[in-house]
């Protein structure tokens, strides 16, 4: 599915699998520098500037193994 809709092969598509966290945990320090260029270089978010109004843990908490 994703080689299809992302229009990769085989090959391309399994090095893009291959980047993403093993735990599936998103990175919080990547996405909390986005948020902070964001603050910086464009208008001010809707919620805020703090990211735990953005990111909501509880589906990953229910997914994860325990």
């Amino acid at each position: 599915m994703v080689a299809t809709e992302g229009q990769l092969n085989p090959k391309e598509a399994a090095a893009l699998f291959s980047r993403l966290p093993k735990d599936g945990f998103l990175n919080m320090a990547g996405t909390k520098t986005v948020l902070d260029m964001r603050n910086e270089l464009a208008s001010a978010p809707l919620k805020g500037p703090v990211l735990d109004v953005y990111v909501d843990l509880s589906f990953y908490r229910e997914a994860a193994p325990r």
